[in-house]
């Protein structure tokens, strides 16, 4: 039953950070070769990791299994279209994943913020060969406000996190990242967000967080 319910988990860490990337190819021209598969591949086997793998608290020699393992898989769909900064950046993602699962207490601020952060990249690049600064913004505003909820907890907290995503938001839409549509419904997730989280059963708040994630992607869709 465990194990049902950590891959469903993991489905849905995986839906959540691939859920923008492809709602920016409803906008824009895309490339979909077996560079952007592999990309696609890289983030499963981070995802994986951190969402299947750490709650079971694998040691060191399952590590330097799971990156053998990873790093055959690679292999084996490496082509020439993929570049060798987005392998080092996955590299990089796959030391923080072992980072977290050592040290628990970095582990929300890794795998909520950090580790979706840079695999959204990942495939951003991959699929459009760049990276907007529209795009950069988008996904870190996305993951900020899911780590916000994440990291609050007291009345005061989340007191705090709303005058600070207040000002943030009304930055971006006074810098034109954000349309006044775009505002009020980042704004209305987040506070709704916050507290339904005190009402929520335990067993539901590793979901909640990639839920929130997929639902603060698609509001993208709006123009």
């Amino acid at each position: 039953m465990k194990a049902i319910r950590l891959m469903l988990s993991t489905l849905i860490s995986f839906l959540s950070v691939i859920t923008y990337p492809l709602v920016l190819t409803q906008k824009y021209p895309y490339h979909f070769d077996s560079g952007t598969k592999l990309a696609f591949i890289m983030v499963a086997l981070i995802i994986i990791y951190i969402e299947f793998f750490i709650p079971l608290h694998p040691n060191n020699y399952f590590n330097g299994v799971y990156s053998l393992v990873s790093f055959l898989i690679i292999l084996k769909n490496y082509s020439n279209q993929f570049s060798l900064y987005l392998l080092m950046l996955f590299i990089c993602q796959l030391l923080i994943a072992f980072i977290a699962n050592s040290f628990e207490k970095s582990r929300p601020l890794l795998c909520i913020f950090v580790i979706p952060i840079f695999s959204t990249f990942l495939l951003i690049y991959s699929l459009f060969h760049f990276a907007s600064a529209n795009a950069v913004v988008t996904t870190i505003l996305i993951n900020i406000l899911v780590t916000m909820i994440a990291l609050s907890k007291s009345f005061k907290e989340q007191l705090l996190a709303s005058i600070c995503i207040i000002f943030a938001l009304g930055s971006l839409y006074f810098f034109h990242y954000l349309s006044i549509i775009k505002f009020f419904i980042y704004l209305a997730i987040f506070i709704a967000s916050l507290f339904l989280t005190k009402y929520l059963k335990n067993k539901f708040l590793n979901d909640k967080y990639p839920i929130l994630r997929i639902l603060l992607s698609l509001i993208n869709i709006l123009p």
